[in-house]
């Protein structure tokens, strides 16, 4: 499954004609179909913790953040997602990490953007987290609605969670393809 999800997101990257992403080695993506033993251990023990913490922080906002617009439904419709209806925006000037220390190092360690000042927007589910600069932001808002599709097509947080985590292990955030049909469908 995870070698057809793979093709798909390539498949899905070599479509947007024009956008800019970075295609996959054959070696890189034989890493993502079979990440080994040392990868799976860590997203075993990570993803879990990830996905509590994106399931707590989704049920929060899904209670108190906005509903799209009329145009940013269309603008979900557009991206992909199932059911727009359901997103929830929220504007925070922070969002969340994980309590558990070890994660957040291994974070910096990544060089990934979690919880810092360079996170733009982030997406739990079907709840968007969007730093007040970005407010009004269409390119930032549709990066986050193919992550919502993303999530949706993954089958929900867990698998998500699951399948970002090993993305960033393997070829880090820039190359992860997940991050990439983000980015690559986010818009100009």
């Amino acid at each position: 499954m995870r070698a057809a999800l793979l093709a798909g997101a390539v498949l899905l990257l070599a479509a947007c004609v024009g956008e800019q992403w970075v295609r996959l080695t054959p070696d890189e993506q034989r890493k993502l179909a079979t990440p080994g033993i040392r990868v799976n251990a860590i997203t075993s023990e990570a993803a879990p913790i990830v996905a509590d913490m994106m399931a707590t922080t989704e049920a929060e906002v899904l209670a108190t953040g906005r509903p799209l617009t009329a145009d940013e439904l269309v603008l979900a419709r557009s991206l992909g997602v199932g059911e727009p209806e359901k997103v929830r925006i929220a504007i925070r000037e922070t969002f969340p990490v994980p309590r558990d220390e070890r994660l957040v190092q291994a974070a910096r360690e990544y060089g990934l953007v979690l919880g810092s000042a360079d996170e733009a927007g982030r997406t739990q589910g079907h709840a968007i987290l969007v730093k007040p600069a970005f407010a009004s932001s269409r390119r930032v808002l549709a990066h986050e609605l193919v992550h919502v599709a993303q999530f949706e097509r993954l089958g929900g947080i867990a698998p998500y969670a699951r399948e970002y985590l090993i993305e960033l292990l393997v070829v880090g955030e820039k190359r992860a393809p997940l991050e990439q049909e983000a980015t690559a469908r986010q818009g100009g």
